[in-house]
């Protein structure tokens, strides 16, 4: 998970005194022009992360801590918590909840949580050291639930909104070789594992003939060069 490790984003300050007719409502109107001022000024603020478009590691927690900061400033309160990791083993699937009380000065508290998950073999695709693999599938979990937790909180699509409006799409469009690589490198790793259990390998020939006859590709063909985008781009979803 480089592309959120290496991010560089500019730091929000929360202002330390704030009008004393401020609202929770006004707080969360400012934290949705900061996020977008950041998101649409920053050239890092989205990165592609495993063939999608999200916002990186650091700008999720400054958006955190923006918001905590602002209503402490009102004399308000504001506690996050992390819960640990939970893998399920089937799929090797990380899932992170991130909870959130918030406590306002007029005595009212909000509650809210929300969940992440990242499997490890969406990471290793990446990465062939597990122990990283480990590290960054429980990092994406996390930035992912903490993504969720703040649109639960502004109470709207908010971060995909900016992303659809910057990027246009949520994906990155990509070109017929990168979609070979890929395919290529899913196969890679398919193989590796089944060689470890002491079964043969799939060849691209086998694995074409099945996708055509699944109805995944639109042709028949031997060799990932006689594929159309949408074909490579149909069996790169496939296998996963």
């Amino acid at each position: 998970m480089s592309e959120i490790v290496q991010a560089k984003v500019v730091e929000f300050v929360a202002p330390t005194e704030l009008p004393s007719k401020t609202t929770f409502t006004n707080i969360l109107e400012s934290t949705k022009r900061r996020l977008e001022e950041l998101v649409k000024q920053d050239p890092n603020a989205i990165v592609e992360i495993h063939g999608k478009y999200e916002i990186t590691r650091p700008v999720a927690l400054a958006i955190k801590s923006f918001l905590r900061d602002t209503i402490i400033a009102i004399g308000g309160n504001v506690r996050f918590k992390v819960y640990e990791p939970k893998v399920i083993e089937e799929t090797q699937e990380m899932t992170v909840k991130v909870s959130c009380i918030i406590e306002l000065p007029n005595g009212q508290i909000i509650e809210e949580e929300a969940l992440g998950s990242c499997s490890i073999g969406e990471i290793a695709a990446k990465n062939s050291k597990n122990a990283r693999s480990y590290h960054d599938a429980v990092a994406t979990a996390e930035t992912r639930a903490i993504k969720r937790l703040i649109e639960v909180i502004l109470g709207e699509d908010v971060i995909n909104k900016l992303i659809l409006e910057v990027k246009g799409s949520f994906e990155p469009q990509k070109d017929k070789e990168t979609l070979k690589k890929e395919f290529l490198k899913k196969l890679k790793r398919i193989n590796d594992e089944r060689k470890k259990k002491g079964k043969e390998p799939f060849s691209v020939d086998y694995l074409l003939k099945r996708a055509h006859e699944r109805g995944i590709i639109s042709k028949q063909a031997k060799t990932l060069n006689e594929l159309s985008k949408d074909d490579l781009e149909n069996l790169v979803q496939f296998f996963k």
